[in-house]
């Protein structure tokens, strides 16, 4: 029963992806109780999810399923956190065949995150269009839980739009959050550089190798 609480609270936040709503919600859980991860009220929903994500990869996505029969796993040997070092690895050389770990037709992948490719050719991970708004919605809700007000962001990437989706992603971030971002990278740094330093900004987001 607590489990399917906080599953219905989940998708209550999940829908407010209007930036005032957004702040509104961030507001509130700013003022509930601190409550422990560890606790006793968010275990249940965490075994709830697991088993959800598991079975769904084995029923949905060939490399898992084949992987997971390979050795001898089946859904209802992960039930909770706890059962998750059962699970394989996956490796660089898995990540070729890509469309084998999809859950969903190819034709519904929407958005591509790739490897800068340092150590052979770039890795991609594909996103549905439901992917990408829960990554932007909750990169969103984490902002607004962090900074309270108004939200100017420089996002620094050193590189154009391309296939890496982190400068798209980042920006939508802050975006749905209600704030202002400013993305500098190749070779459009100065004016956003300039117009940073004159706009009081409360974040930043670099590229860790920045």
């Amino acid at each position: 029963m607590l489990a399917m609480l906080i599953e219905l609270l989940m998708r209550v936040v999940q829908r407010a992806a209007d930036p005032a709503r957004l702040k509104r919600l961030t507001a509130m859980m700013r003022a509930a109780p601190a409550m422990s991860v560890g606790s006793g009220w968010i275990r249940p929903y965490q075994s709830r999810r697991v088993r959800w994500t598991i079975r769904h990869a084995y029923q949905k996505s060939p490399f898992y399923r084949e992987r997971l029969d390979r050795l001898g796993i089946r859904p209802r040997d992960v039930q909770q956190p706890e059962d998750l070092h059962r699970l394989p690895l996956t490796w660089p050389e898995d990540l070729r065949e890509w469309d084998r770990f999809l859950c969903v037709p190819v034709d519904s992948a929407v958005a591509v995150f790739t490897s800068a490719g340092t150590t052979g050719e770039p890795k991609r991970v594909y996103f549905s269009q439901g992917d990408l708004q829960s990554l932007i919605h909750f990169g969103a809700l984490a902002a607004r839980l962090r900074w309270v007000g108004p939200m100017t962001a420089l996002i620094v990437l050193p590189m154009r739009h391309g296939l890496w989706i982190g400068w798209n992603t980042a920006l939508r971030v802050v975006e749905r959050a209600g704030g202002l971002p400013l993305p500098v990278g190749g070779k459009t740094w100065r004016m956003p550089c300039d117009g940073f330093s004159g706009l009081s900004p409360r974040s930043s987001s670099p590229l860790p190798r920045i």
